[in-house]
Formats: C-alpha cells, structure tokens, sequence
C-alpha cells in the first residue's frame, strides 16, 4: 500500500519498481480502465520496438506465430 502525499506523489513499493524494472529516470504510463482500476506500466520507446523488431526471424523453429500459440498452448 502507499499513501498520495499533499504533492500528489506517491512512493512505489520495492517490489512493484523490481518487477518491472524501474530505476530513477524510468518512464510509466498509466492506464485508467472503465471499471475504476488504474494500470502502471514501463514505458517502451517506440525506438526499442523498432531496434528489436526482426530479431527473432529465421531464429524460430517455427515458421508462425500460430505454430508458436499451438505448440505453447499443447496443441
């Protein structure tokens, strides 16, 4: 649990920052959904997806990602 200060800050606890792998400088993005929850997640720049994107062609044993869901999913 944390508490929102006067400033409107909060203090992430240990475990959420460890989890998703925040250090000072990280950016977040919020998400507020309908039913009232609201959903912190790392920021990933639009240039990582880029540098990353390909990365695994030709290095799958598997031609598709539908092969991939079916054999993950045991199918």
């Amino acid at each position: 649990m944390a508490t929102v200060t006067t400033r409107c800050r909060v203090t992430l606890p240990r475990h959420v920052t460890d989890a998703l792998g925040l250090e000072p400088g990280s950016r977040v993005e919020f998400e507020v959904r309908d039913n009232g929850d609201v959903v912190m997640r790392k920021h990933v720049s639009r240039e990582t997806i880029d540098q990353w994107r390909g990365y695994l062609r030709g290095k799958m044993p598997l031609s598709s990602t539908d092969e991939l869901m079916n054999e993950l999913c045991g199918g």
